[in-house]
């Protein structure tokens, strides 16, 4: 008896301590942030955040793409934007991801305006999300949060935001190692005629080799339309070395766009502060206006090197690259001075 007695006892306390840590862990800021965000929602509102298919584990090589679910557990009580495509309401959802990672929802361009306003009840209204990612191996920590849910006795249109940030429960995905993806993937891309297709995948890798490639294209003139000329963060280095090169060329017409992707390259690596705007609108303003006088420093210095290439360039290249600089000194506000 008393044996039976000690076991019970035994497996009582195997069980308070298997307890202990989970009473004792301390959530991180990122958790912090959603939880706090998430419970500023309206009461029996629920916004779910999933994958599109289901899964919570995906290799380094696929990409993962979101729905949002939109309920509300009392009918009558709140009403989302649900205009996919042509309302600038309903893309304003962005997914937050604990690597620091901040991305719109809607990736597509909005056709301006218009609204569809529908009552939310125990049936979700399902958003099928057009961003998708690949993320690195980790275990990663996901919300969103929206400005397209409004009170019930909203107008039967909306064309501003909703007063309203709701936030969505917290997805986990966990992402394993692919070894030699991007090798095999940039293969099977030089293997066949660059098509959007394509140039779409290209833009998603951040080897060297796939760096080097982007540089050849631009410097080329392929067509490989939006995609083909994006960088990823890793690459930003060795793409602004390969882009002022580019520009110091002497056959090279520096055109708007080369001017508009250097600039980028520069601002996100001289100027880390200015990576992640605030939400609060008073912090907002005031990291505009920093990040405004920086970017207008960055364009006079970009300016002075364009014109100090403009002896050595050949005709062609010359004109493209001075119509460049027309362009980027025609904004009298920001007083940027020409080539003298």
């Amino acid at each position: 008896m008393v044996s039976q007695w000690v076991g019970v006892k035994h497996a009582h306390l195997l069980l308070l301590l298997a307890l202990v840590p989970c009473f004792g862990c301390r959530k991180s800021s990122f958790e912090r942030k959603q939880a706090r965000a998430e419970a500023a929602n309206p009461h029996w509102l629920s916004i779910e955040l999933d994958t599109d298919d289901g899964r919570h584990s995906y290799k380094e090589s696929e990409f993962i793409k979101f729905n949002v679910g939109y309920s509300s557990a009392v009918r009558e009580l709140y009403k989302a934007e649900t205009g996919e495509g042509y309302s600038i309401v309903a893309a304003s959802d962005v997914l937050h991801i604990s690597d620091g990672t901040d991305a719109p929802l809607n990736t597509h361009g909005i056709v301006c305006c218009g609204s569809r306003i529908m009552g939310l009840n125990d049936e979700a209204y399902v958003y099928h999300a057009p961003l998708r990612i690949r993320l690195k191996p980790g275990t990663y920590e996901m919300y969103i949060t929206t400005h397209r849910v409004f009170p019930w006795d909203i107008a039967p249109e909306v064309y501003t935001n909703s007063e309203w940030e709701t936030a969505s429960k917290m997805l986990s995905i966990r992402v394993v190692p692919d070894p030699g993806w991007q090798e095999r993937t940039l293969a099977s891309i030089l293997a066949k005629p660059i098509d959007p297709a394509s140039c779409s995948m290209l833009s998603s890798l951040d080897i060297p080799a796939a760096t080097a490639k982007k540089l050849d294209f631009l410097h080329r003139g392929v067509s490989c339309g939006y995609g083909g000329a994006i960088f990823n963060q890793t690459e930003y280095p060795i793409a602004l070395k390969g882009m002022d090169e580019m520009m110091q060329s002497p056959d090279y017409g520096v055109s708007q766009r080369d001017a508009n992707l250097v600039l980028e390259l520069r601002m996100w690596i001289e100027h880390p502060e200015h990576r992640h705007p605030p939400r609060e609108r008073e912090e907002y303003d005031k990291w505009y206006a920093s990040d405004h006088l920086s970017f207008v420093e960055a364009e006079k210095s970009l300016v002075q090197e364009l014109c100090g290439t403009l002896p050595v360039k050949l005709a062609d290249a010359k004109t493209t690259t001075q119509h460049t600089i027309d362009g980027l000194t025609a904004n009298r506000l920001d007083r940027i001075p020409n080539c003298k």
